[in-house]
């Protein structure tokens, strides 16, 4: 478990906090429509830690033992795109997450390990981050795509495939884009990420 040191922790009644709490809740909005009560129990720990803007403390809880021990836990996938959404979100509005490093480390180990689902669509594509800021999203980004029936798999390398059809994820905004080859189909963002409003955040079992 990723314990937050003492001296990076954030006081609750920090003057900030009202700024921060807006952002927050303004991001994870969207994510909770349709949630049965069990998802919205996570999206509230994602809104907490990052009120207090405590990626330690996120980070911590998102490395918690999966509910389903051999195979992975897609009830999980909300909650890794929210606090994704929203580091990136307080990021871009100027405020300093304590343990963003250790946050964007735990998410790609999430999403990673369900790397052997994405093996499983032979019609997967491959997703491309349009720049640098987007590369830490990357496999969330992916993944949230396959749970909603878009296969992706993340593109790890420079530049893009150089053959074959792939998509770009651009939730960054950032004027040094990557140099792209043809066959880009359709350009991701954020709201592209997120559950269809009716749908249900139903957790595998």
């Amino acid at each position: 478990m990723i314990e937050t040191p003492t001296h990076l922790r954030i006081h609750p009644r920090d003057a900030t906090a009202p700024a921060v709490e807006e952002i927050v809740e303004a991001t994870l909005h969207p994510l909770r429509a349709g949630c049965e009560s069990a998802d919205e129990a996570r999206l509230d720990v994602v809104s907490a830690d990052l009120g207090r803007l405590d990626g330690f403390a996120l980070a911590a809880h998102l490395d918690a033992p999966s509910r389903t021990q051999y195979r992975f836990d897609f009830g999980i996938v909300p909650m890794l795109l929210a606090a994704g959404l929203g580091a990136e979100a307080l990021r871009a509005a100027g405020f300093r997450l304590a343990g963003r490093d250790a946050l964007l480390a735990t998410l790609r180990h999430r999403a990673n390990a369900a790397r052997p689902f994405h093996a499983l669509h032979a019609t997967a594509r491959w997703l491309v981050p349009a720049s640098g800021g987007d590369r830490p999203l990357l496999q969330v980004a992916a993944l949230a795509l396959t749970a909603k029936g878009m296969p992706h798999k993340p593109w790890s390398w420079e530049g893009s495939p150089d053959h074959g059809h792939f998509s770009l994820l651009r939730l960054v905004d950032d004027a040094h884009q990557l140099p792209l080859r043809s066959g880009l189909t359709r350009v991701v963002v954020a709201e592209d990420l997120l559950p269809h409003p009716r749908a249900r955040c139903r957790s595998a079992s």
